[in-house]
């Protein structure tokens, strides 16, 4: 279920450019806001649900809700076009939105093969795929009972793991790569208690804040249950200003039994 991956987009996307290494902030605010995070993301949703390419969903994602935060090389593939979004690149735009495969798909095998086309669609690069495949890999295990040591592991074959901790990565510079994000979320896992913790402890490490609490709470809910007092007020706000986006969310969560927020 992707309901941590919209939270954590929506918690840190008013700290993308205006870094915090604090924990103690205020979770809802009023600058808070979806991004492409949640639109792409929820575009995974439905290739999932009508089994349609990745890549048309994701550009007909850019033309149905333009103006939420998507690279620009990204925007101008998406409007106009044909071929890959932003090819070559090594960004975490294929990782941010591959959450809802881990929850969909029934052997890591097939998350890993889907991930991979899902990022293939339109990066890539192989570090672009390495963290899309990190990412969707770490919530299937999580959310089947697997260990947080064997979600590291996956990530570290793919080389997304890195041995740094959080107060490390709040000293590095701002970074929407791969292989700069991908292994922070994990370090957040790492050091989170459960999941608003987990979500705290990714946004105040700076950097690309959203993408990296998008991923960070999509692997969080998949180890932790997802707190209804969390999740409500967002999911409310979700269903006021993209009632379509709501609805889709609820589709794939009856389609993929997924269990609500508690």
């Amino acid at each position: 279920m992707p309901i941590g991956s919209l939270i954590g987009d929506f918690v840190g996307a008013r700290f993308e450019r205006h870094n915090t290494h604090l924990i103690s902030f205020d979770w809802i605010s009023p600058q808070s806001r979806f991004t492409d995070d949640t639109v792409l993301t929820l575009a995974t949703c439905r290739a999932l649900l009508e089994d349609l390419p990745y890549r048309a969903v994701y550009r007909d994602a850019v033309r149905r809700f333009p103006g939420v935060g998507y690279g620009k090389n990204f925007q101008q593939w998406a409007l106009g076009l044909p071929g890959l979004g932003t090819p070559r690149s090594p960004g975490n735009g294929a990782a941010m939105r591959v959450s809802p495969i881990g929850w969909a798909k029934t052997s890591l095998s097939d998350v890993l093969e889907a991930a991979a086309d899902s990022a293939r669609s339109t990066h890539d690069h192989p570090e672009a795929i390495a963290g899309a495949c990190a990412v969707a890999a770490g919530v299937f295990i999580l959310r089947t009972g697997g260990a947080l040591a064997d979600a590291c592991a996956q990530a570290e074959a793919l080389g997304m793991l890195q041995p740094l901790p959080i107060e490390a990565w709040r000293k590095r510079p701002w970074s929407a790569l791969a292989k700069n994000t991908v292994p922070v979320a994990f370090a957040a896992l790492q050091a989170g208690h459960d999941f608003e913790s987990t979500v705290r402890i990714a946004i105040s490490a700076g950097g690309d804040s959203d993408t990296i609490a998008c991923m960070a709470a999509a692997l969080a809910q998949a180890r932790w249950h997802l707190p209804r007092p969390l999740a409500a007020p967002i999911l409310g706000r979700l269903h006021r200003d993209a009632p379509s986006l709501h609805q889709r969310l609820q589709s794939f969560c009856v389609r993929f039994h997924v269990p609500p927020p508690r």
